[in-house]
């Protein structure tokens, strides 16, 4: 991954047993509110590792996250965000 690519620090304790799709898009900045996330993923826009969000409420639990412990967020073609989990 690029260095120039942004990323967020999401805790262990915050992902618990999954967060929904639109909210780990909202925390992370990809949009500015729940709702311009659940747009986004129905207008089919939304990414977490190159794999198109199909459901806004699907749970994104810890086997989203690759062995380095990080996922990639992508809206669009230009807006990407790595999301780090930290312990």
């Amino acid at each position: 991954m690029g260095k120039d690519i942004p990323s967020f620090d999401l805790k262990e304790a915050e992902l618990g047993k999954g967060i929904p799709a639109y909210e780990l898009l909202r925390k992370a900045g990809i949009a500015d509110t729940g709702g311009d996330a659940r747009r986004l993923i129905r207008g089919g826009g939304a990414r977490i590792n190159d794999r198109k969000i199909e459901d806004e409420n699907d749970l994104v639990d810890r086997s989203f996250f690759k062995e380095d412990q990080t996922l990639k967020l992508t809206a669009g073609r230009k807006k990407i965000v790595i999301v780090k989990l930290l312990p």
